[in-house]
């Protein structure tokens, strides 16, 4: 018994020994960030979580960086070495329609806009639309691109934008 308790110390001992301090990241525009595992299903630490407190082991992670409106853009990062900026960058933006800006009403017919904005650097290869209440209205999706959805017959109460967005150094 005593053996396995060394071993298991050991272990852990060595475990911890690879991680590195991560600080994450946050500006005026962007206050709030946390730290995902890379397939983003679970949460490593947030700047709201233990002061943003950050020990991990050395690898890919995804980081997601929220403005003021918790609107969030997430990318791939790899931590505990230099990297190049990731490929492929992911950007959304939920849009209330009580947002000045959302709805605009020509002729008697309106419709709504939200446009995930990608990081400068990036240009937007797809893009998603969604809206709340899907069954429940009758807003129609009029034009789709460049991270930017417009739907006829704005009637739902929040509409989504996603934008999956690439370096631009790879259309050269």
């Amino acid at each position: 018994m005593q053996r396995l308790t060394i071993a298991g110390a050991m272990l852990l001992a060595s475990t911890a020994a690879n991680a590195v301090p991560y600080t994450l990241p946050t500006s005026p525009d962007q206050p709030y960030s946390q730290l995902q595992t890379a397939d983003g299903i679970s949460q490593l630490c947030a700047t709201w979580v233990d002061d943003g407190a950050c020990d991990v082991d050395p690898g890919e992670y995804r980081l997601v960086r929220y403005d003021t409106d918790w609107t969030g853009i997430s990318e791939q990062i790899f931590v505990g070495e230099e990297s190049e900026q990731p490929f492929l960058i992911s950007a959304s933006e939920i849009c209330d329609i009580s947002d000045e800006g959302t709805v605009i009403t020509v002729d008697e017919q309106s419709t709504a806009q939200c446009t995930a904005t990608c990081p400068a650097g990036t240009v937007a290869i797809a893009t998603t639309c969604n809206l709340s209440d899907v069954l429940a209205n009758t807003a129609s999706l009029a034009e789709i691109g460049n991270g930017s959805c417009t739907w006829r017959v704005a009637d739902a109460e929040f509409y989504f934008a996603g934008a999956t967005c690439a370096r631009e150094d790879l259309f050269d």
